[in-house]
């Protein structure tokens, strides 16, 4: 047995050498990096609270009674909380070496599903690509520094990452396997995150359309076929049911992964710091979120009086009066805090902290009192934040390391790769969102590039930071490694037509 086995390996191996062995060897490195970063430097049991702390206790919880109908339970997507329930149940409830292990391990995936995307888009005509994508990632430390504390962005990453490369293999050799796994993936990816059901939307959209304008022999995507649809259907409306039947379960209301997406549409459309919910009488106790974001945007702001990015929720802008609302009782709501004619001022209700309803109240008085011109700027905003006036949580505001100095050391790693992102990724990326409209000469890097697009709207209409940006960073890297490649091209035929010009002269 062993003998056969060490067979199918080395025939493996052998089959397609150069990216097998590529993937291994950046799988491994990678690997390495961050068992060491999980386990040694950053220790990931020591930074149980905040977020972490949460997704800690709702999987003991999850393991000492799963059959327990609480409704907060449907607040946030349940992926993450039922990843850490398994790894508890499989390696002890308090072995931290154990989700270090697993998470490593989905970092190292990422790496080497990033290098075969690469290499199968670019390997042909620049094979320098897909080692350099790799080899930047195995250090890339952004991606290393979230999969240090147990949150939901590297299981999402690690999903949609692998999703694009199964699809790459579907437009590639057509094979119903890969349709499977993808479908598979992009279920799980919901169930960690519903946002990836928006690539989902925008790729079929985009599937269809290019069906009928590229319709004949030169179709890039001829093999991606309506049975391979189905394939990848099946898995994922299974898994979508299956969330969709528990959350109902769980608040006896209809919904799909989670309710947790209209309180962020109220901090996107209104840019409060925070939203209390105090008790109604029912069950509902106090709950406060504030999204880093905007505490760091505000804090931009008071640093930097003149900047053309400030804070301006539209609960108040520096004493700036501010217009009824017809038909809404602005009263109706309160602030704390700060009065509600001060930027960063934080709302408060009775009630639930998910109620959607009263939420779409708070969204609809934003709408109408800040305006399109504000709500065209808050947009705009989201999409600098990705980048800019702030940091990724939680190394942004790390309180775990005892020492002042290792707390300034995450977020100066942070401060450092920010800078790096923006002079060297930002801006090829963003030109690979133009891959999307040359899809004919470009195909599957418009299939990577849907996925830009794709958290370019998310971040747009409800909100934008560096932490919400990590997850989609491996795509970024692979966008600006191909606007690379492209401009490396077209400069090779601009020297050589120069060349022979120069040899006629």
């Amino acid at each position: 047995m062993s003998a056969s086995l060490s067979q199918r390996i080395s025939a493996w191996f052998g089959a397609d050498r150069k990216r097998r062995w590529w993937v291994l060897v950046l799988f491994l490195a990678a690997l390495i990096v961050r068992l060491n970063w999980n386990l040694n430097v950053h220790p990931l049991g020591e930074y149980i609270y905040s977020d972490m702390k949460g997704y800690w206790g709702r999987a003991d919880s999850l393991l000492d009674d799963p059959f327990t109908v609480r409704e907060y339970d449907a607040f946030f997507p349940f992926g993450t909380t039922w990843l850490v329930a398994a790894i508890k149940w499989a390696f002890g409830r308090e072995n931290f070496s154990g989700i270090a292990t697993i998470y490593a391990v989905f970092g190292a995936s990422i790496v080497a599903a990033s290098y075969a995307i690469a290499d199968r888009i670019m390997g042909a005509r620049l094979p320098w690509v897909a080692p350099a994508v790799g080899l930047f990632l195995v250090v890339y430390y952004p991606l290393i520094a979230i999969g240090g504390y147990v949150l939901s962005e590297l299981p999402f990453s690690f999903c949609l990452t692998l999703a694009v490369l199964m699809l790459i293999r579907v437009v590639d050799e057509g094979r119903g396997r890969d349709a499977w796994l993808l479908g598979l993936l992009l279920g799980l990816g919901a169930w960690v995150r519903p946002q990836v059901i928006l690539s989902v939307a925008l790729i079929g959209s985009f599937w269809l359309v290019a069906r009928w304008v590229m319709r004949g022999p030169d179709n890039p995507y001829a093999k991606l076929r309506w049975a391979h649809i189905g394939y990848i259907a099946v898995p994922l409306v299974l898994l979508l049911t299956v969330s969709a039947i528990r959350f109902h379960v769980h608040t006896q209301r209809w919904g799909l992964v989670s309710e947790n997406s209209s309180i962020n549409l109220v901090f996107g459309r209104c840019h409060n710091k925070g939203i209390y919910s105090r008790p109604d009488g029912e069950g509902h106790g106090t709950i406060r979120f504030s999204p880093p974001p905007l505490i760091q945007l505000e804090a931009h702001t008071e640093r930097n009086p003149d900047s053309w990015i400030q804070v301006r929720s539209v609960w108040g802008d520096h004493g700036e009066p501010l217009p009824d609302v017809p038909g809404f009782a602005i009263d109706e709501f309160g602030c704390t805090r700060r009065a509600c004619r001060e930027p960063g001022s934080e709302i408060e209700y009775r009630g639930y902290i998910g109620d959607g309803e009263i939420h779409k109240k708070i969204v609809k008085a934003c709408l109408v009192r800040g305006g399109l011109e504000r709500q065209a700027y808050f947009t705009f905003t989201h999409w600098v934040m990705l980048w800019k006036t702030n940091l990724m949580w939680p190394d942004q505001a790390n309180p775990r390391p005892r020492s002042t100095e290792a707390r300034e050391g995450w977020r100066h790693r942070q401060e450092v790769w920010s800078r790096i992102h923006r002079g060297l990724l930002m801006v090829p990326a963003l030109l690979g969102l133009g891959f999307v409209f040359v899809a004919r000469r470009r195909p599957k890097e418009a299939l990577v590039a849907l996925n830009f697009w794709a958290l370019i709207v998310i971040t747009g209409v409800w909100l934008g930071g560096q932490r919400f940006r990590v997850p989609y960073d491996p795509l970024i890297v692979l966008l600006a490694a191909f606007s690379y490649g492209v401009a490396w091209e077209q400069a090779v035929k601009l020297w050589a037509k120069f060349k022979a010009k120069g040899e006629r002269g």
